[in-house]
């Protein structure tokens, strides 16, 4: 827990983290899955029906792997800050490239984060400095 506080990196094997994420999330709904997996036809779907299928788990798969190599090289506050910026970079693509509309709501969470990210950064650069002192 020292090295979160002390801003020092976090090293980690990156695969084996998204594995194991994946592991938790999804490990209770396999005997659910190989039930529906057994009773469906799985020649009856088109090729060209799995191709978004297949396209959308491995851009997952990359995801986690470049998020993880990212995070093991940076300190643990700027991963944290960067995990702030995920709900806010959601919102703004939705509504850019999906025509989401933007309700007063999402303004305001948009505005906690942002906020909690100039409180976060202006307290550890006040940190920074005086221990540098």
């Amino acid at each position: 827990m020292d090295n979160f506080r002390e801003g020092r990196r976090w090293q980690s094997n990156s695969a084996h983290n998204c594995c194991a994420d994946k592991r938790v999330r999804v490990g209770p709904l396999r005997p659910v899955a190989l039930y529906e997996a057994w009773n469906f036809h799985f020649a009856a779907v088109a090729l060209l029906n799995w191709l978004p299928i297949v396209y959308h788990g491995v851009a997952t798969v990359i995801a986690y792997i470049l998020w993880y190599q990212g995070i093991a090289k940076v300190t643990a506050s700027t991963a944290g800050i960067f995990s702030g910026i995920i709900p806010v970079s959601a919102v703004v693509l939705s509504v850019l490239l999906l025509r989401e509309p933007m309700f007063w709501s999402y303004w305001v969470g948009i505005g906690c984060v942002c906020g909690a990210i100039v409180l976060i950064s202006g307290r550890w650069h006040s940190t920074q400095r005086s221990s540098h002192s």
